[in-house]
């Protein structure tokens, strides 16, 4: 016997655009699956966010990490970060002092390049990731723990088509 669904928000949003005349109103379909990723979207970041604020990191602070984390030496440069992180090269900058300031990042003397500089991840940085990236799964889980195992395989594989789709233009 499969469960009851409940309306979301989602729901009553499409609702509304049903009443838009025909000429104008999108596919309501699609506009409920796009709407639907959108508010989960916004609701995982919200609480990532919100479990970064205590040691004094946004988002793209942890993007960093995470290149640097999962990184060979757990060093790269700049322009690596500012690409893996999709951020722009002054943003990087900015973001690296913040890092720096915190004790997660070190700058160093770029080996074959007098002018440039490699970051690293510091012992400090790691363990930050470490603890944020444990909390984040957890998180994640609890979310996720309303589907099934066999509905997370589903719904992953046709997210992957939509996001294949999207990477191939």
């Amino acid at each position: 016997m499969r469960k009851q669904i409940q309306r979301d928000s989602i729901d009553e949003f499409v609702e509304r655009l049903g009443f838009l005349p025909e000429d104008v109103r999108p596919d309501l379909e699609v506009e409920e699956l796009v709407g639907r990723l959108h508010q989960l979207s916004y609701m995982f970041r919200r609480r990532m966010e919100d479990s970064m604020k205590d040691r004094r990191l946004v988002l793209s602070d942890l993007k960093i990490l995470t290149r640097l984390r999962l990184g060979d030496d757990l060093r790269c440069s700049p322009g690596d970060l500012a690409r893996s992180a999709w951020l722009t090269p002054g943003a990087v900058t900015n973001r690296l002092g913040h890092l720096e300031s915190l004790g997660y990042v070190r700058r160093l003397p770029a080996e074959n390049d007098r002018r440039g500089v490699i970051v690293e991840l510091t012992r400090e940085g790691r363990e930050v990731w470490d603890v944020l990236v444990a909390t984040h799964g957890r998180d994640e889980a609890d979310v996720a723990g309303v589907l099934s195992a066999t509905d997370i395989r589903k719904l992953n594989d046709l997210l992957r088509v939509l996001l294949t789709g999207f990477e191939r233009d």
